[in-house]
């Protein structure tokens, strides 16, 4: 099995301020912790004013990865960034809605309706 961390960092543009973190695999208690750093170092970031989730190869969020989702959120609100979800699973969305969070987070289906919801 593969240790190396299934998120990475990648950059919408560096005049635009926008961090995209993508999640490949469960978002479960193994890979939580990583998450939340990568995460965490999006927002630690100089200026970011956005942090981008993409989702989209993410087939299954626990209670972890809610946890983390939460935190997420919480901490992009105290560094004054917009959190915005991509490519959400309906296994996914319907965990979170099932939790009563869906309607806590700005979801796109694409990374462009991100970025043209944030008028990058």
């Amino acid at each position: 099995m593969d240790a190396s961390p299934p998120f990475v960092l990648l950059f919408a543009g560096t005049p635009a301020r926008v961090v995209v973190v993508r999640a490949e695999g469960e978002l479960d208690g193994h890979y939580a912790p990583r998450f939340r750093d990568q995460v965490d170092a999006a927002l630690r970031i100089p200026h970011t004013r956005a942090v981008i989730i993409d989702l989209s190869a993410v087939p299954l969020c626990g209670a972890m990865g809610i946890a983390e989702l939460l935190h997420a959120d919480r901490h992009s609100r105290h560094a004054q960034a917009s959190l915005l979800l991509i490519g959400v699973r309906q296994a996914v969305l319907e965990r979170l809605a099932t939790a009563g969070l869906a309607t806590l987070f700005t979801i796109h289906p694409t990374l462009a309706e991100s970025l043209a919801h944030l008028r990058v």
